[in-house]
């Protein structure tokens, strides 16, 4: 099978030789109601793991000023290709298809808390549509993931990779979370976790 396309931004970071930073994010399953012959029960280890460009996406003032925005958040370009999502002793698997952008936005100071997100928006907090595979005729292909974190001020000393990339990030400081994945319907939640840790490598 021959390697997955990458996108754009991407395929140009590797072309330089950047080095991609690997995020997993570490979980437990609290609440389920997905069939036990899935191999999915409460108590079970998920990961959500992806490579990201190293440096925030630069953005740029819309009303013709050319500003560069520094409002609080670092938002990472994720190479979509590398998305997944997994559970120990599962055939279960998330992934990302389709062009549209992903990012995961880390947010310091603002205003008050910091915290993390992913979404197809580089500011604004929305689900993820991912399909899910090894689910037989179970459920249909197509769900959601929603994940969000409120840290603590300062969790985020700041928003460059380098600095961010330092400690690894769990439940100190951890206010309120949101991991979840909804089928056919936003309301349709058919799985929570915790957060257990959340882990950035520089390649």
């Amino acid at each position: 099978m021959p390697p997955p396309t990458l996108k754009p931004a991407c395929a140009a970071a590797r072309g330089l030789d950047l080095a991609f930073v690997s995020v997993l994010l570490s979980g437990t399953v609290t609440t389920t109601n997905i069939p036990a012959s899935l191999g999915v029960a409460v108590g079970s280890k998920m990961s959500i793991s992806f490579l990201t460009l190293p440096a925030p996406t630069d953005r740029i003032a819309n009303d013709g000023s050319n500003v560069h925005i520094t409002d609080g958040i670092g938002a990472y370009l994720i190479c979509t290709e590398t998305f997944a999502i997994s559970f120990d002793g599962s055939s279960m698997k998330g992934v990302k298809e389709g062009g549209d952008d992903l990012f995961l936005a880390i947010v310091s100071k603002r205003p008050v808390n910091d915290g993390m997100y992913i979404s197809p928006s580089a500011t604004v907090l929305k689900a993820v549509p991912i399909k899910v595979n090894g689910t037989g005729t179970l459920y249909p292909p197509e769900w959601t993931l929603d994940f969000s974190a409120v840290y603590e001020r300062g969790t985020f000393s700041s928003l460059h990779m380098q600095q961010i990339a330092e400690k690894t990030y769990g439940k100190e400081g951890l206010q309120k979370y949101e991991v979840a994945l909804s089928t056919q319907f936003y309301s349709n939640t058919v799985l929570e976790a915790s957060i257990d840790s959340i882990q950035f490598t520089p390649s």
